[in-house]
């Protein structure tokens, strides 16, 4: 999907990872939505059924309510992944897989739902979720870039591009913790928890297409050391520019500062 989508101001290539700039987040996520779309029906006519990964966060609610509302998705034959979930989650709030419900599973019914449950043994989830993956190839990536650079709960300096495992459990940085306060999941630092079930670097870039969405000028030197910064753990996000069909749909606001190319 190279061409230009109506509503683009301008795009970048950085090696294969396609940066595609958008005036505002409601017009980049609506272009992240009919891509990932497009995608998934493609994944369908070809093998007969798609296996995606997404996102839970903010960022990604524009971009969801467009993929929910696509024609031409049979959700019956789709099966989807969470990318992380917080571990020891208080009663009472929200999970991020209770987003995903809310923001799109509730309205399309996805064929086969995985959630990921931490439990008291994250170890024994680790291997059990990494099994699920592992299992038949990913077609589909819907991700974000966190403040601190991060792919789903893959903070610096822990990241680890070369890891062997899929799933892992994690530490959740406090750049990471604060912007869950940011983003209005939680009322203050000490709210978020600290530790997460996370899909790693690697079982991130396994999936066929990787389609991203960056919206928010919190989120531009998180942009600007991905896309100009090298290619090393201490912005896990530039690990996108080695994978072979990425595009990342970004405002202009994540943009600022960013060099043109």
């Amino acid at each position: 999907m190279s061409a230009r989508t109506a509503g683009e101001v301008s795009e970048r290539v950085v090696r294969s990872l396609r940066v595609a700039v958008y005036p505002d987040r409601r017009a980049a996520g609506a272009a992240a939505g009919e891509h990932a779309a497009a995608v998934i029906r493609r994944a369908l006519e070809r093998e007969g059924r798609a296996r995606i990964v997404l996102a839970a966060a903010q960022s990604q609610r524009e971009m969801l309510a467009v993929l929910g509302s696509a024609p031409g998705v049979d959700w019956d034959r789709v099966t989807t992944f969470q990318m992380d979930e917080y571990a020891a989650l208080p009663p009472g709030v929200m999970s991020l897989a209770e987003f995903l419900d809310r923001e799109l599973f509730e309205a399309v019914r996805p064929g086969t739902v995985n959630r990921i449950e931490p439990g008291d043994e994250p170890e024994d989830e680790c291997r059990r979720y990494e099994g699920l993956l592992r299992s038949q190839r990913i077609d589909l990536v819907c991700l974000g870039i966190g403040e601190s650079g991060h792919l789903a709960y893959n903070d610096p300096p822990a990241a680890r591009f070369s890891d062997s495992r899929w799933v892992r459990p994690v530490t959740i940085s406090e750049v990471s913790r604060r912007q869950a306060v940011n983003d209005g999941h939680f009322p203050s630092l000490g709210d978020v928890p600290a530790h997460a079930v996370t899909l790693t670097i690697p079982a991130l870039l396994s999936a066929c297409t990787v389609v991203g969405v960056v919206p928010g000028g919190r989120r531009h030197e998180a942009l600007r050391a991905a896309l100009d910064g090298p290619v090393d753990e201490s912005c896990p996000a530039s690990a996108l520019r080695t994978h072979r069909d990425s595009t990342l749909y970004v405002d202009t606001d994540a943009f600022e500062g960013v060099a043109a190319g």
